[in-house]
């Protein structure tokens, strides 16, 4: 339902653009469907083989949801609470932007655990 709901945003994304509606709403579809597309594809490529999954890859799904689970809640206080005093870009993609870094680096430094403990990653 995930991979679903991801092309739908492109979708949305692409009426709107033809829609010739604000730039704003096809920019926010098209950046969060490409990215709810890509999770989806992570997680099947994760789930399909769950025999073959370590604890350390289980480990490093979970920070990546938690941390990904983390900057949809902000940015969607951000957007219902900022208002008048928070710029729009901001509201939608200033905690991606602040927190991705940070799933990168939990990621690679999970990765590199898997990797000195010689765990193959799926």
């Amino acid at each position: 339902s995930m991979g679903v709901f991801g092309a739908w945003m492109l979708g949305m994304a692409a009426w709107q653009y033809s829609m010739g509606m604000d730039l704003i709403f096809p920019i926010l579809f098209s950046v969060f469907g490409t990215s709810t597309l890509k999770n989806a594809y992570d997680n099947y490529v994760i789930f399909s083989n769950p025999e073959k999954i370590v604890k350390l890859e289980w480990m490093r799904l979970h920070v990546m949801s938690m941390i990904g689970a983390f900057i949809a809640s902000t940015t969607a206080f951000l957007v219902n609470i900022g208002g008048d005093h928070v710029v729009w870009y901001i509201q939608w993609f200033g905690p991606t932007i602040l927190f991705t870094p940070l799933q990168i680096f939990w990621s690679r430094k999970l990765k590199n655990l898997m990797k000195k403990s010689n765990v193959q990653t799926a």
